[in-house]
């Protein structure tokens, strides 16, 4: 993976994280911005991805 598509990962969770969040998300507009990049840097520590585990629903029809 190259490290554009890696930051655009990282980007992306961090956006899951403050949509799971959106109570915890500062309303003003640096203060987000300063809370997005935060998020990002926990993540890109903690190695990526917060998505839950995808799991099987079995076949389709």
């Amino acid at each position: 993976m190259t490290q554009a598509a890696t930051a655009e990962d990282l980007v992306a969770d961090a956006f899951v994280v403050a949509l799971r969040r959106l109570d915890a998300v500062p309303l003003r507009e640096g203060d987000a911005r300063a809370w997005l990049i935060a998020a990002v840097r926990r993540l890109a520590q903690m190695g990526g991805a917060v998505t839950a585990p995808v799991r099987s629903i079995g076949a389709l029809p």
